[in-house]
């Protein structure tokens, strides 16, 4: 079959190929001022745009990916921790269940109540799904207004604390419901993670594995920055990104931060947490941060890409 195939193309190569030119009559028909054969007329040159132009700004807006100086990571080295699937329905019951309230205190003074953590150097809390709000050492600030009215709504919070010098922290996050009547929290998931040092003083990760999770879920990077993002609309000590691992996946986020007067906002609470400094003795700089992880359906694990201002 296959040498048939192949007698019949070359018959037709050699028809072609023996064929009398087309008349004119018989091509298709140019649009006018066309001539056939002509050739190609070299386009103009490009007008030069000057800056602020809605050209330039265009070309900066969407610019393609900045060339940063980075290194790749070993994602396989880095913590496992290994999580279940989570049981938190999405609607609050009716009576707060029975739990402990983890790392939940609440402090209060003139009648005021403040909703705050215990044990961390810096952290945040989010009470029915408002922003986070910053919690400090001893539990300075926290959320006010949590307290009154007889409902159950959702809680969850993340700290972190030092656990040695030289820049070793532990992560806490949880989640759980809080009873605004009583004034009292019940948490029902509770994670711990010693996440590994990846550059710069503000780029640490660590991963969690979910085997009875879905397709997609089972594994996922976790990324700790200072915060890079939204710096107008908020303040948190620091951001929680989570990026998926497995086959056909890619993630990626990118962002600045700054160490005293660098620009950017200020970090006195991450420098505290993790005992890192600049490592200049100038009064302060900048730290551009970029994560990128991607793992092909053929590759044998995933890629993972730190660039920045993030030595090591």
């Amino acid at each position: 079959m296959r040498t048939f195939l192949a007698s019949c193309l070359g018959l037709a190569l050699v028809a072609l190929a023996g064929a009398a030119p087309a008349d004119e009559a018989s091509l298709p028909s140019l649009p006018g001022g066309w001539v056939r054969g002509a050739g190609v007329v070299p386009l103009p040159p490009h007008r030069e745009r000057g800056f602020f132009s809605f050209q330039s700004n265009h070309e900066f807006t969407f610019r393609v990916r900045r060339s940063m100086p980075g290194a790749r990571r070993d994602v396989n080295a880095l913590p496992v921790v290994p999580i279940e699937p989570s049981a938190l329905p999405a609607a609050p019951p009716a009576e707060l269940p029975e739990g402990e309230a983890g790392d939940v205190e609440v402090h209060t003074k003139d009648g005021y109540y403040r909703l705050s953590l215990r044990g961390f150097d810096i952290g945040f809390v989010q009470v029915n799904g408002s922003l986070p709000t910053a919690v400090g050492p001893h539990g300075e600030g926290g959320a006010v207004g949590a307290c009154g009215g007889p409902r159950v709504v959702p809680v969850s919070y993340e700290g972190i604390r030092r656990v040695e010098r030289g820049g070793g922290i532990e992560l806490v996050w949880a989640r759980g419901w809080f009873d605004a009547g009583r004034c009292r929290a019940a948490i029902v998931e509770r994670h711990e993670a010693l996440p590994e040092h990846l550059g710069g003083g503000v780029v640490y990760g660590f991963r969690t594995r979910c085997a009875a999770c879905a397709e997609g879920a089972r594994d996922v990077l976790h990324v700790l920055t200072p915060q890079t993002s939204d710096t107008f609309g908020r303040r948190s000590p620091f951001e929680h990104h989570t990026l998926p691992l497995g086959p056909g996946t890619a993630a990626a986020f990118e962002g600045g931060t700054g160490f005293r007067g660098g620009g950017w906002p200020e970090l006195p609470d991450w420098e505290a947490a993790i005992d890192r400094r600049c490592g200049t003795d100038t009064i302060g700089c900048t730290k551009q941060v970029r994560v990128e992880v991607s793992q092909g359906r053929g590759e044998p694990s995933p890629t993972l890409f730190v660039s920045g201002d993030v030595g090591p």
